[in-house]
């Protein structure tokens, strides 16, 4: 049991967190946290343990600083933001978060009595520029795992705390908890109910992965898929071994969220797992969120595809095609530790020797050659000769115009607006691109300059010209020392 009767709510908002592993606050506050400010103060003089605080200045900010403070340690941070429009901003990274099951607490303040209840006055913009229909909870609770406002003191303690659990439970996320801000002044009345207890993974069925270990085992060409996996250092580990037991390649996507395999190992296969579908007979998708698109892309017809997450049909998305043979529901790293001892069992390591590793490298190799070979035709691209005529008729068109003005008189060589000495006639025009003889730029950039700068749409004071309705072309250069002239 928590300790928190006859503390303020502030005062138990602080100690709740502390006691459930919490030791950083990221916040973007606003007033309705003069409360914890306070007591985060009397806590210092007092030399208790509470969590360090870390202000920033906007919530979406706060909410990414939390996101990878739980990504890089494992930790529950907490986030305090500021009320209604606040917690708008704080959804788009808290659907980040969502997305990539990331767990943190976020706490905003609100108002029920509007200053008609006994106690301090909280102000009157509660009433007139803070308050929904709802609350914030209301208006967050699609981007978050669980949101929930308070609305009786005490269940205050105990709410956190319950908070806090849900966030790191399985699948992990974020979870919101609006806060009314007279609760903070208010003196709490219970104890949390419970102490920190541990909240151990459901590891998935054990004759599940008994089959799982069993195809992976006979399959001539098995492939293992992730995007997820790196969330644990240790499940990178077991991959690796499991990699190396089945001869098995590992394909990130192009959306992975860590890094889940080592990517100078022989059997690390790149990132397209589209590459492999119509060589593999078994294809293990372990901690994906949308491995290959389209998800109903046709593999090879004996191939088998198992996938192995916390949330295997990724309940927050609207929908989840893919073609799988065996689902498997559980905590990815216990799950792999009892996969792992399966492969083993069953003599998975007789490929664990030089055929597969060999195998996989010439599919890299291949691979390897496609990507050159793009490489190459977007190199020839780049060489293809409309931008040099453009360019040409760039060069063209400044001859001359440093023929018939008399302020142009620098040599082309040397004009390079931004990159030091910056031509009288220069400093007051409207166009800052470099120029295309500048030598610090590649040749496709400046070619892309030159692009711009001529397909630019010429604008005159009265909106048109001889030039304009004659329809003879006039070079950007022309244009604009047309218009100084005006």
């Amino acid at each position: 049991m928590i300790e928190t009767e006859g503390l303020t709510g502030a005062d138990t908002l602080l100690r709740v967190l502390a006691h459930m592993g919490v030791d950083r606050i990221f916040s973007s506050p606003g007033s309705e946290w003069s409360p914890v400010w306070e007591a985060f103060a009397k806590a210092k003089a007092q030399s208790e343990g509470v969590p360090l605080y870390i202000s920033s200045r906007h919530e979406e900010v706060a909410v990414g600083m939390a996101s990878g403070y739980a990504k890089s340690t494992g930790k529950l941070p907490a986030v305090m933001i500021h009320t209604t429009v606040g917690a708008l901003h704080a959804t788009m990274a808290l659907r980040g978060a969502l997305h990539e099951q990331i767990p943190m607490v976020v706490f905003t303040g609100e108002s029920l009595g509007f200053g008609e209840e006994a106690g301090p006055d909280v102000g009157a913009q509660w009433l007139g520029a803070l308050a929904d229909t709802g609350g914030p909870a209301r208006l967050v609770d699609r981007c978050v795992k669980w949101s929930y406002g308070i609305n009786a003191k005490s269940l205050l303690p105990s709410t956190i705390q319950r908070a806090c659990q849900l966030a790191m439970g399985t699948p992990k996320g974020p979870v919101f908890v609006s806060i009314p801000m007279e609760y903070l002044f208010d003196k709490m009345t219970k104890n949390a109910a419970a102490e920190n207890v541990p909240l151990p993974a459901p590891m998935a069925d054990p004759a599940a992965i008994a089959e799982l270990a069993e195809l992976l085992s006979a399959a001539k060409n098995p492939v293992i898929v992730t995007e997820e996996a790196g969330s644990s250092p240790a499940v990178v580990e077991q991959l690796v071994e499991l990699a190396e037991l089945l001869g098995a390649g590992v394909v990130e996507s192009r959306a992975s969220s860590y890094v889940n395999f080592p990517r100078t190992h022989p059997l690390h296969a790149g990132f397209e797992p589209q590459e492999f579908l119509q060589e593999a007979d078994a294809i293990l998708l372990l901690g994906v969120v949308a491995p290959w698109h389209p998800a109903s892309k046709k593999l090879n017809p004996g191939t088998k595809v198992a996938v192995l997450s916390d949330n295997p049909l990724r309940s927050e998305l609207p929908y989840w095609g893919f073609p799988v043979n065996q689902i498997l529901t559980g905590e990815i790293e216990s799950s792999m530790k009892y996969l792992l001892d399966a492969v083993k069992k069953r003599g998975g390591g007789r490929r664990s020797g030089c055929d597969g590793v060999d195998r996989h490298s010439v599919a890299l190799n291949n691979i390897g050659a496609r990507l050159r070979a793009v490489v190459d035709v977007a190199a020839a691209r780049r060489n293809l000769a409309r931008p040099t005529r453009c360019a040409q008729g760039e060069l063209e068109g400044r001859r001359r115009l440093s023929q018939r003005t008399e302020t142009h008189r620098h040599p082309l060589g040397h004009l390079r607006i931004g990159a030091g000495h910056t031509p009288r006639c220069h400093r007051r025009r409207r166009n800052h691109h470099p120029s295309i003889v500048d030598p610090s730029l590649s040749r496709h950039a400046q070619a892309g300059n030159v692009f711009r700068r001529l397909h630019r749409r010429p604008r005159h004071r009265h909106g048109y010209c001889s030039r304009c309705q004659s329809g003879e072309s006039e070079t950007a250069g022309a244009v604009l020392d047309r218009r100084r002239r005006i």
